[in-house]
């Protein structure tokens, strides 16, 4: 699985609320979805609207 570079900067300056556990589930979630690239669309909408503007 592969990162777009907008979602690394959004996982690099979102502020994980919840800690590992957020971080553990948002990667099980990807894992489970089997994104070949993993781009802003196929997060979930709490993280969009958690993350900072860029």
């Amino acid at each position: 699985m592969e990162f777009d570079y907008e979602v690394e900067k959004l996982f690099l300056n979102y502020k994980w609320p919840g800690n590992i556990r957020e971080l553990q589930n948002i990667a099980s979630y990807l894992n489970v979805m089997g994104f070949e690239i993993v781009t802003l669309n196929d997060l979930p909408q709490y993280i969009l609207n958690n993350g900072i503007d860029f």
